[in-house]
């Protein structure tokens, strides 16, 4: 007899056989400890994780299974020593007997019965059908076993199965391979979606990677399926790819077997289809209560189990080919009013429908291999959408063969393909096409409303990018006469027909025409309807979504009212990722909503933390669901940006490393959507803040890629105001380095301030450019201050950019603290080329009073005050008059700001200095006094 072959992992019935060829492959040594006590070990079998030897125990003077791994990887390890126990505890004739199991050497190892048999694939044929039902009815109490013992087996299939001969020509079973079983009561433990087994013999829910709902059915459906197998010569579904199965599996019934092997007996077949049943709920219930119907079957008594009515299998074939059926049913209908149609016209009409069901089968079977994917467990879905690709190749290259008859079916089906890819603009392109060759129909109407509905929500999303308010009104207005509309009337014009779920449909428009409340209901309606559908609940996210954002803390700020809609909209989001596991527009969805929270958050001076680690772990999902789509990598990016930005904004340190990461992660992300303009942005926005906390630490750096970067931005959208607003602050930046390294910095300067005009010109109501001309004005004429030049030049610009500051109606602080400012800077202007500072000191000082009181609390004005009285004294001391009255001025502001914050007064000090050497020891002496009056 047949030593046994494989008793380890799925997939070993091509181990050669006695008599054939063997040439065994590569595999590990016996670790020496085991040579030593075991003797006559010779190879019997491998799989893709183990290897099975057949030896001698010569204590026991009895043949064993010798089973070791491969490789040393530990998660093998574990799950071959898993297996050990798994399979010890369960005592029953049928299964293959565990003796021991441990580590030989520092390498795992288990010895098994020795079984002198082969798999059951190997010897069906040599079976009766008597023989067949009763060999896997013993499997089947079997199973029971392991059942009783909270074990779930997880890949039974005829290759798990071997079988030994009797010398009284019988057969006898043993169930091996428990290396994926699983305990019931550990279905919280087990990752989540985990799709294990072989795909040929797996039912429903395990090829959907549901592990919540795997129980003893689900060995139920895969003993009918072994069966089915032993009796037909072939599994249920049959197809080279396995992805195909997984898909075939949870949507299509399988054939009947009498189908596929006439003859079978009826009861026998009506017992073999229930165990295959989709729904768990109407197979047997236990795999002891298939044993005992198989008994019957033996025995010749009437089974428990009812054979499918003929509507039953009527309405399973019509769920199987819901979209012939309906193309037929059109063609009957179409048929009864051609008869006066011109004969030319027939054969046209004939030979659209032809292609219209050959093309629309191609298309379901695309959508509902996709939508399979995506319900898989959180993976790459790249592979399958590349599968999905070389078809809508396929109909491509055939789009001229077919004539005119087929220009509009194949362009609706690339376009439906393109749609379930996620790629709507090219969806649009097919389907309009589609159209314009007189092909209509209302899945196309569906299909065409959907797509430009997604690419209004994307464009309209854009124009937040756009600062003036009638600006971005204009272009919504277009978008919503470009894209809104006829995306509402093409979804009315399905809506008019037969949809599955038109409340899905409705909710949509109700969306796009902001009723935000009806889309929500309507989504939850569609939920109700169709439960099994991850759409509906995404719906109603990006509807409470959409609403929340209304209160954002860019548009109305209103962090209640946006929380509540957000929280909302977080859950149903939930929800559809449960669902659709590995889509990343859901993932993408839940990445944006918490971005956006963490911002909120940090407006209102609540830790963003939590909110920005939930966008950093949605986009990661995003980034694993799809490697190459570009926006969730993009998205991911501009989250560790924002993390980088709250930090900064509340003069956190910010490590480089932090900076480095969101750098990384936008290069990644332009590589990946090199005309995205959100990817540059993103770019040039690490770039810049990655140069400024290198020349912070005195570390060599360059603005040239930053600058470099937001011209590339600039160069895919002029109009970008934020853009022109930071290449401002790159060249500003640049200047600054450049002064202190004793360079000239006037073109650096003159390049900031065209590129904040630039950025006023777009929206004059834009406030950071102007403060970016203030500072610009001002490190100008500071620079002139230094070198001791005339600085007409700076000083119109400092003037022109206040005039500008107090146009924009900014708070009365602000203007009062610039305009100080500014005399002050007049007045050391002044002071240094040898002129009187007193006029524009005193201008000053009466601005301060007019615009601030007499006393000021703004610890920035009193700086500017301070300056001022110090440089007063100063021009006193110079002219040999008591600089002391203005020295007590200086001393009153100092201490007014160290009231507030002794660190502040330092930096005033530190600022005082670099006004004037001279001032130093003064002010340093203020500095002490202050510190001691604190303390």
């Amino acid at each position: 007899m047949q030593p046994k072959n494989n008793q380890a992992a799925p997939g070993l019935d091509a181990v050669p056989m006695k008599g054939e060829a063997e040439s065994p492959p590569a595999r590990r040594r016996i670790p020496p400890s085991l040579t030593e006590r075991f003797e006559d070990i010779r190879f019997a079998g491998e799989g893709a994780m183990g290897t099975v030897y057949r030896a001698v125990d010569p204590r026991l003077g009895r043949p064993i299974a010798l089973k070791l791994l491969k490789n040393g990887e530990p998660s093998l390890c574990r799950r071959l020593i898993a297996e050990a126990r798994v399979q010890a505890r369960i005592q029953h004739e049928h299964v293959c007997g565990v003796f021991e199991a441990g580590m030989a050497d520092g390498e795992p190892y288990i010895v098994m019965q020795y079984i002198d048999g082969v798999p059951l694939s190997r010897v069906r044929e040599r079976m009766t059908l008597e023989q067949q039902v009763k060999l896997i009815q013993q499997v089947s109490t079997a199973v029971h076993e392991a059942h009783r013992e909270g074990l779930i087996h997880r890949d039974l299939k005829p290759g798990n199965i071997l079988v030994e001969r009797r010398e009284d020509g019988t057969w006898k079973p043993y169930v091996v391979d428990f290396g994926l079983a699983r305990e019931v009561a550990e279905r919280g433990q087990t990752q989540t979606g985990e799709v294990l087994g072989t795909p040929a013999y797996m039912s429903p829910e395990q090829a959907n990677g549901d592990v919540h709902q795997l129980d003893r059915r689900s060995d139920v459906y895969s003993l009918g399926a072994t069966l089915y197998d032993v009796l037909a010569g072939r599994p249920p579904f049959v197809s080279e790819q396995p992805w195909k199965l997984l898909m075939i599996s949870t949507m299509e019934d399988p054939p009947p077997l009498g189908q596929v092997k006439p003859g079978v007996p009826k009861d026998l077949e009506t017992v073999v289809m229930k165990c295959l049943e989709r729904n768990p709920a109407r197979r047997y219930d236990s795999a002891r209560a298939l044993a005992e119907e198989l008994g019957r079957v033996l025995d010749g008594e009437r089974i428990q189990a009812k054979q499918a009515s003929w509507s039953q299998r009527l309405q399973k074939k019509a769920r199987r080919h819901k979209l012939l059926t309906g193309v037929l049913g059109a063609l009957v209908v179409g048929a009864l009013g051609v008869g006066a149609v011109w004969v030319g016209g027939q054969r046209h009409a004939a030979e659209q429908a032809r292609l219209a069901q050959e093309m629309g089968e191609s298309v379901k079977e695309m959508e509902l291999f996709l939508r399979s994917a995506y319900g898989l467990p959180l993976h790459d879905v790249e592979r399958e959408r590349d599968v999905v690709r070389a078809r809508l190749e396929e109909i491509s290259r055939s789009l001229g063969a077919s004539g005119e008859a087929g220009t509009g079916p194949r362009h609706d089906a690339l376009g439906l393909g393109q749609l379930a890819l996620g790629e709507p603009a090219r969806a649009r392109e097919h389907l309009e096409q589609a159209l314009a060759a007189g092909y209509s129909s209302a899945s196309l109407q569906y299909a065409l409303g959907r797509a430009l509905g997604e690419l209004y929500r994307r464009a309209l999303e854009d124009t937040r990018r756009i600062t003036h308010p009638g600006e971005r009104q204009k272009k919504v207005a277009q978008l919503d006469q470009e894209l809104r509309e006829p995306a509402l009337l093409h979804l009315r014009a399905a809506v008019g027909a037969r949809l599955e779920v038109p409340e899905y449909a409705e909710g949509l428009i109700a969306l796009y025409e902001g009723r935000h409340e009806e889309a929500i209901a309507k989504a939850r309606a569609a939920f109700t309807k169709a439960p099994w559908m991850y759409e509906p609940k995404k719906l109603e996210g990006d509807a409470l979504y959409a609403e929340g954002s209304k209160y954002r803390h860019d548009a109305a700020f209103d962090y209640e009212k946006m929380k509540g809609y957000f929280e909302r909209a977080a859950e149903a989001y939930r929800v559809a990722a449960e669902m659709g596991r590995s889509d990343p527009s859901i993932h993408l969805a839940q990445c944006e909503l918490w971005e956006k929270m963490g911002w909120a958050d940090a407006s209102r001076d609540l830790p963003p933390g939590p909110s920005f680690e939930a966008a950093l772990a949605a986009c990661d999902r995003a980034v694993r669901a799809s490697s190459r789509e570009g926006e969730p990598l993009v998205r991911r990016a501009l989250v560790l940006l924002a993390r980088v930005h709250v930090r900064t904004g509340r003069g956190s340190a910010v490590p480089l490393s932090l900076v480095e990461e969101a750098l990384e992660a936008a290069e990644v992300g332009r590589r990946a959507r090199p005309r995205e303009v959100l990817a540059h942005y993103a770019v040039a926005q690490a770039l810049f803040l990655r140069t400024s906390l290198l020349y912070m630490s005195g570390r060599e750096a360059s603005m040239e890629p930053a600058i470099a970067a937001y011209q590339e931005v600039l160069s895919l959208e002029p109009g970008f105001t934020w853009a022109h607003n930071e290449l401002g602050e790159a060249y500003l930046e640049e200047a600054r380095r450049a002064i202190a390294r004793g360079r000239e910095a006037a073109p650096l300067l003159d390049k900031a301030a065209w590129q904040y005009e630039e950025a006023l010109a777009l929206d004059p109501g834009f406030a950071l450019p102007v403060g970016g001309l203030l500072e610009a004005a001002k490190v100008r004429l500071e620079a002139e201050i230094a070198r001791r030049r005339e600085a007409p030049r700076a000083l119109l610009a400092l003037s022109y950019a206040v005039t500008r500051l107090e146009h924009m109606h900014s708070r009365p602080s602000v203007v009062a603290l610039w305009k100080v400012r500014a005399h002050r800077l007049h007045a050391h202007h002044d002071f240094v080329l040898g002129r009187d500072p007193h006029p524009s000191l005193l201008a000053a000082v009466e601005v301060s009073r007019v615009l601030a009181g007499e006393a000021p609390k703004d610890f920035r004005l009193l700086k500017e005050l301070l300056l001022c009285h110090l440089l007063d004294a100063e021009n006193e001391r110079r002219l040999g008059q008591e600089p002391e009255p203005a020295l007590e001025k200086a001393r009153d502001a100092l201490r007014k700001v160290a009231e507030v914050d002794v660190k502040r007064a330092r930096q005033t000090c530190e600022a005082a200095v670099e006004l004037s050497p001279l001032l130093s020891r003064e002010c340093q002496r203020l500095s002490n006094e202050a510190s001691r009056s604190v303390r």
